[in-house]
């Protein structure tokens, strides 16, 4: 024979006890939006750069010797290369020059920045409190990038 389970008991003293039950609901409240309001505000800025892949082939005169094909770099090993550069102190300190303030250590800047790669686009995510500087500083860091690569690979 099946037991019936009366709820009734439990309810009513959940009803008795209605004004603790709303007091904490208020509290938990309250206390959430202070949190909330308490806590800081984080910007993210994205800027977008091409990985153009190697499109020339350089063909030597039989007379000179070749490397090793093991130690020549690959695309593989470029790209990697590439995403590697820009998360480099190097470009850190470009950049800070750039920006022409002594506003920001070495590595400090660098905490703000990551660095995302899909396909051959390179997405350099920049982190502030200030929506603007955000945007100013991860235009800043993609334009430092480009001009690096030029002169590293032109």
């Amino acid at each position: 024979m099946e037991q019936e389970i009366d709820l009734r008991p439990y309810l009513q003293a959940l009803l008795r006890q209605w004004r603790v039950l709303l007091g904490v609901a208020l509290v938990a409240l309250v206390a959430a939006a202070g949190l909330t309001l308490a806590q800081p505000r984080i910007s993210s800025a994205t800027a977008t750069v091409l990985i153009e892949p190697v499109s020339s082939q350089v063909v030597l005169d039989p007379r000179f010797t070749e490397r090793d094909t093991a130690q020549v770099t690959n695309a593989v090993t470029r790209r990697q290369a590439l995403i590697d550069l820009a998360e480099s102190p190097v470009l850190e300190a470009r950049v800070i020059a750039a920006l022409g303030s002594d506003e920001f250590e070495p590595g400090e800047l660098l905490q703000k920045v990551t660095v995302g790669a899909s396909s051959d686009l390179l997405e350099l995510s920049v982190t502030d409190q200030d929506p603007a500087e955000a945007a100013r500083l991860a235009e800043l860091w993609g334009q430092e990038y480009e001009r690096l690569v030029a002169e590293l690979y032109a």
